[in-house]
């Protein structure tokens, strides 16, 4: 008997975020070894010219009002180890919530927990006195690990249950902060608290995708799954019997099936042309 491993399909935002961290690489490593030169007025005083224009700071975010930094410096990375752990965290925690909430709201959900994550850096460098560099996607991949807990509590990491995997790293951040005052398990901390505050906040008002949709995408996949299977059985019973044969509930079921399945088609069909 073969065993099959199936990696999880790529998603559009996931796909492009990736792509994303990989330019914001490329750049990263051509400003550290001075091939590119880039102008003054940008004040890429860093450690790199990239981090100098992108890195999260407070002398650049607060005390110059460069608060687009919150956002670039998702993008940065200071490390090949660095880059490729986040992405493959992005890879595997992202397309759940991406087509529970739709690509759209998943960006600014992404977003919003980097952010999240830069202003609990930037609370507490001002706290402790730490006046260093921010860089990296890490606070959004926390933030999408915590987003799935929440979400699809039946999901594992490795062999632990997700949701258990997340209280253990909440512990583990707060103690490194408090015992350690590593301000990067801060941003870790703060991504994991704005994709916490996001979803609670949505099941509280109306519109939002959370609320739109009362189970978990694994309830309604298994759904799907029995459907089929009901489908497929009652295919099965017209071949060799012919539609005759069908009672009244089976073809309802035919009926219904056919109804959703067009459904969906819509729906793809719009979002491509949303593209």
């Amino acid at each position: 008997m073969q065993i099959r491993f199936a990696l999880p399909p790529w998603t559009p935002a996931v796909k492009w975020l990736v792509i994303a961290n990989g330019i914001a690489a490329v750049l990263t490593i051509i400003a550290t070894y001075h091939v590119w030169r880039l102008p003054r007025w940008l004040n890429a005083d860093g450690p790199n010219a990239v981090w100098g224009i992108g890195g999260l700071d407070m002398a650049h975010t607060i005390f110059r009002g460069q608060v687009w930094r919150l956002i670039t410096s998702q993008y940065l990375h200071g490390g090949a180890s660095h880059l490729v752990f986040n992405m493959i965290g992005l890879y595997f925690f992202g397309p759940p919530i991406e087509r529970q909430f739709g690509t759209k709201t998943f960006l600014w959900f992404y977003t919003f927990c980097g952010v999240t994550a830069g202003l609990l850096y930037l609370v507490l460098s001002g706290i402790l006195g730490a006046y260093g560099f921010l860089i990296g996607a890490s606070g959004c991949v926390l933030g999408l690990l915590a987003g799935c807990a929440i979400l699809f509590p039946r999901m594992y990491l490795l062999i632990v249950p997700i949701r258990v995997a997340a209280v253990l790293y909440v512990i583990f951040y707060v103690l490194s902060i408090v015992w350690e005052w590593n301000l990067s398990d801060a941003a870790h901390l703060g991504g994991m608290v704005g994709a916490t505050a996001w979803i609670v906040a949505g099941r509280r008002m109306e519109g939002w995708p959370v609320r739109r949709s009362a189970r978990s995408w694994e309830h309604k996949q298994a759904d799907l799954a029995r459907e089929q299977a009901e489908v497929d059985r009652i295919l099965g019973k017209v071949h060799e019997k012919g539609i005759r044969s069908l009672s009244w509930f089976e073809k309802r079921t035919l009926r219904r099936a056919t109804e959703r399945q067009r459904q969906r088609d819509r729906e793809v069909d719009a979002q491509f042309r949303r593209r």
